[in-house]
């Protein structure tokens, strides 16, 4: 019973933004998919991101943090609402230089930090600077015709779909490379939903000390065309003219399992999933997990239901995320 209760909140949320969400345009064409059709994960990410440049504003206080906006130019160029990465970085208010940053990755059409806030509370207890930073096409990045934040990454143009999380990976390392330049001596990676997706690619790219995935998206394609997301993604994709037999293979390009060994170490990494979730199953994290040898934890909760756990979600992150390797 309680099983049922949780597949059907996925199952219902899933539906509802697939059937209710206004659409947005598909501008790529076949031959824009074709060029990830054929090609191997390595090939489409950039071989070398180098840090970002990263310019601090101004700091504004609120209860005990504070919270500094950022900026930085994307190292990977494409729609011109998103040549700005756009992020902030928070910090105990009167704490002194901190030598640990965890960077928090938020999930698909998130308009807001609100995840990454409740989650972050223990890493800023105890020192850690966090630093989120904005998806492309997601808040201020997202193009003035967009009805909802995320509304053009997740569509029927897989095209620009798939080049958005290419994008959001190489924003993910430019930060991290800036991140050991300032000087911090131990850095983790968190993500959640399509954050952990992200998360895991950058994973094969760059050594982090620890690294924690919720409830991720390791196969987007499962996700986004075999679940209850599918109208929203698959269906349009497949209307507009895209050949559906190609889709798969397209989004192998980002799906962390065909990347080889990754560059972290398998130890310092750990997922947290939901045994019931609807919307980023369960199956493909175990697989992953399996293939390249970390460590797993799972709850008995669905994708959204997981913020029923929400306390206990952020006591396992912080934990290991603050823990030295």
């Amino acid at each position: 019973m309680i099983e049922t209760i949780h597949r059907s909140v996925d199952r219902a949320q899933g539906h509802l933004a697939a059937r209710l969400l206004p659409e947005a345009s598909i501008d790529s064409t076949t031959e824009d998919l074709d060029q990830f059709t054929e090609q191997s994960p390595r090939n489409v990410h950039p071989e070398a991101v180098e840090p970002a440049p990263v310019s601090f504003g101004p700091s504004t206080g609120r209860f005990r943090t504070t919270r500094t906006q950022f900026r930085f130019p994307s190292p990977v160029t494409t729609a011109e609402c998103n040549e700005t990465v756009v992020g902030q970085r928070w910090r105990r208010a009167g704490d002194g230089d901190s030598k640990t940053a965890v960077v928090m990755l938020h999930g698909a059409w998130a308009s807001g930090f609100w995840a990454e806030r409740v989650l972050s509370g223990p890493l800023l207890d105890a020192g850690a600077d966090v630093f989120v930073i904005a998806q492309p096409y997601h808040m201020e990045r997202a193009p003035p015709e967009s009805d909802y934040s995320g509304q053009q990454l997740f569509s029927g143009d897989i095209p620009r779909t798939i080049e958005g999380v290419i994008q959001a990976t190489a924003d993910t390392r430019a930060l991290i490379g800036a991140l050991h330049e300032q000087g911090y001596d131990h850095i983790g990676l968190s993500g959640i939903s399509l954050g952990g997706n992200v998360a895991a690619q950058t994973l094969a790219f760059v050594d982090i000390e620890r690294a924690v995935l919720t409830i991720p998206g390791v196969d987007l394609f499962e996700t986004m065309c075999e679940s209850a997301m599918a109208p929203l993604l698959r269906d349009k994709a497949i209307a507009h003219g895209f050949p559906e037999k190609r889709l798969r293979q397209a989004f192998e390009v980002i799906t962390p399992i065909e990347f080889d060994d990754p560059a972290t170490d398998p130890d310092d990494i750990l997922a947290l999933y939901g045994r019931y979730d609807e919307i980023a199953p369960p199956g493909p994290v175990r697989r992953l997990a399996e293939t390249w040898g970390f460590g797993t934890r799972s709850f008995d909760v669905g994708h959204r239901t997981i913020a029923l756990n929400m306390l206990s979600l952020r006591t396992s992150s912080a934990s290991w995320l603050l823990e030295a390797p």
